[in-house]
């Protein structure tokens, strides 16, 4: 009996190690959820991967055309909007560039830093979102069954206008009338500072001219490229006198159309120095025209100029503060051009490199 008992308690045993059923379905259920793991990693993140690009397109852009607006940090703040929301329409992706994200401040070029509200402004500075806090994050696709249903994604771009990124035309018009006579030296350093400037910022591939007025207007130096030219135009600078001695025109009034059209004429006789080169008249003088009846021809001058897309820089002296003078010579900027006033003669080498490294034409790049 004892046999027969040990032999039947094996027989039934014997087949437990074969019976794999059980196992099987362990291995099927283990792939299934690797399966699953593999789909969300090749489908979700390659449509992170795409989202993420067109949040970085966005941020890249929005920073780029809100730097057209500065100074005005408004409207650049509006133009960054305008451009996310074109590149990400908020019906399919929500709000992905809100004010919060917008700063506006200054990228300093030798420290490579951006600081926030800090001047001259010359940087924008957005991040794009697909985020929980915009109410817009990122839906998972198959990354939902291990748990995973949403995702923040962020895209970050700074974009600076950088002075002197391209090249920069420009002819002084100098007055030198007997009334400038006291203060010749200082516009003599004046227009140097700016002749460096141009030259430095624009790795002398600018064009620079002078041209002078009194009661006429006349070439001093005809416009050249600054990269062979700048000798020849600091000599012709340091040549510079009150009218009626060393080769000056004659004292007999002071003619600020005649000063402006000679400018002109020189730009209209000269290609531009490159394709995108932007092309202004620096206009520096001490006072009104004398006499009064050359007053509508200044109009006329700086309306000229600037139908020909010549910027007109106004840059006024007058020891007396004459407000009217200074009112009529801001009147006359034009284009993308400034008026800048002072007093005090020794400030004027101060003013034109001011002139200079603030509206020199800069490149709009992205800086990170």
């Amino acid at each position: 009996m004892r046999g027969f008992h040990v032999a039947r308690w094996r027989r039934s045993t014997a087949g437990f190690p074969r019976d794999e059923r059980g196992a099987v379905l362990v291995v099927v259920a283990l792939s299934v959820l690797f399966l699953v793991g593999l789909a969300s990693f090749a489908v979700d993140v390659s449509y992170y991967y795409v989202l993420r690009n067109q949040l970085q397109i966005s941020a890249d852009s929005a920073a780029l055309s809100a730097l057209d607006e500065l100074p005005n940090a408004a409207a650049a703040r509006a133009t960054a909007r305008d451009y996310a929301g074109k590149n990400m329409p908020a019906n399919v992706n929500g709000t992905v560039l809100t004010d919060g994200d917008i700063l506006v401040g200054n990228w300093n070029v030798a420290t490579r830093t951006f600081v926030n509200g800090a001047t001259p402004l010359n940087a924008v500075q957005v991040t794009t979102r697909r985020a929980q806090a915009n109410g817009n994050a990122a839906p998972t696709y198959f990354a939902s069954v291990l748990g995973f249903d949403r995702l923040d994604l962020t895209a970050k771009a700074t974009g600076a206008a950088i002075p002197g990124g391209r090249p920069w035309d420009l002819v002084i018009a100098q007055d030198v009338t007997s009334s400038f006579g006291a203060e010749i030296a200082q516009a003599r350093q004046a227009d140097q500072a700016l002749l460096n400037c141009v030259r430095d910022l624009t790795s002398g591939t600018s064009f620079f001219g002078i041209a002078l007025f009194t009661g006429v207007g006349a070439v001093h130096a005809p416009l050249q490229t600054l990269s062979t030219g700048y000798g020849p135009l600091t000599a012709k600078i340091s040549q510079l006198r009150v009218c009626g001695t060393g080769g000056m025109p004659a004292c007999s009034g002071t003619n600020i159309a005649a000063g402006i059209d000679s400018a002109v004429n020189m730009f209209l006789a000269t290609p531009p120095s490159s394709p995108n080169a932007r092309r202004a008249v620096i206009l520096v003088s001490d006072g009104e025209p004398n006499p009064t009846t050359l007053t509508p021809g200044a109009i006329t001058a700086v309306n000229r100029a600037a139908t020909n897309d010549i910027s007109v820089f106004t840059v006024f002296y007058n020891r007396d503060n004459d407000p009217a003078a200074q009112a009529f010579l801001a009147s006359l900027a034009r284009g993308e051009g400034i008026a800048l006033a002072t007093p005090n003669a020794n400030q004027l080498p101060i003013l034109l490199a001011q002139l200079c490294t603030d509206y020199a034409p800069p490149a709009r790049v992205l800086v990170r």
